[in-house]
């Protein structure tokens, strides 16, 4: 069995009071890799990047950067680390993945910008249509509902980047990069009970923001199909021929 080793660059926490219920991050993305390499046998080792050294990139075969309560505008020094990691990465590492803040770290490492949405608070499930279909979205959707958590979002992409996904309140929902560098704005790694939880956390939302976004969370249309992209898109980016082997001929 085919073995995929993955470093996941924790950029966040979970607060302590809601582990017991969801899990810590890494719990989040175990279960969530599970169905996006689900006959494929995974190692996953998690670097807390905000305290601890980022990896050896030549060590793995996949890296994931989380989302983060953090602004990649800010200006902490491991930001700083982060963007040059991803630079180099870019060139000659493994496939990287980023989600919400990770997306939005790949995109301004890269020589793109990142600011404040217009709409403020973006939460809840909302759908996202396909604009620019690759191979590796296999099985192939016009578009899926995701769960959004962010008042950031990419303005600028990078020279180069491809969009493959957009919405009303953010254009730029996903990219790739030299079919190497992959960034989703949304959280699939999130379950909605988590989501709610934490927009229960004050952070500025307003009564109307939360109820809607409760509301669309009600919708039960999600699959697990995104999970398969991702598998889809490190299997091609290593190995064109190893493509169905890893990811599965998936209709």
């Amino acid at each position: 069995m085919n073995l995929v080793k993955i470093a996941l660059l924790k950029a966040d926490y979970v607060n302590a009071d809601l582990i017991p219920e969801h899990g810590d991050l890494p719990d989040m993305f175990s279960r969530y890799l599970d169905t996006a390499f689900p006959n494929v046998s995974k190692q996953m080792d998690v670097y807390d990047i905000r305290h601890e050294a980022l990896p050896d990139a030549a060590a793995y075969d996949l890296l994931i950067i989380s989302g983060s309560r953090f602004s990649v505008n800010d200006a902490d020094p491991w930001l700083s680390r982060l963007f040059a990691f991803i630079r180099d990465v870019s060139e000659t590492g493994p496939p990287l993945v980023g989600f919400c803040f990770g997306h939005q770290a790949l995109a301004t490492a890269l020589g793109g910008r990142v600011g404040a949405t217009p709409v403020g608070w973006n939460v809840g499930l909302w759908p996202v249509e396909i604009t620019a279909p690759a191979p590796w979205m296999n099985p192939a959707r016009p578009a899926f509902l995701a769960l959004f958590n962010h008042r950031e979002q990419v303005l600028d992409l990078p020279h180069a980047a491809v969009v493959h996904a957009s919405s009303p309140r953010c254009p730029v929902q996903m990219f790739s990069y030299h079919d190497r560098i992959l960034g989703m704005q949304f959280h699939p790694e999130y379950m909605v009970g988590y989501q709610e939880a934490i927009m229960a956390v004050p952070k500025g939302l307003s009564r109307e923001i939360f109820e809607d976004a409760i509301s669309r969370n009600r919708d039960p249309r999600t699959d697990q199909h995104v999970g398969h992209w991702i598998a889809a898109f490190h299997g091609m980016a290593v190995k064109p021929h190893r493509f169905h082997a890893l990811a599965g001929d998936r209709k």
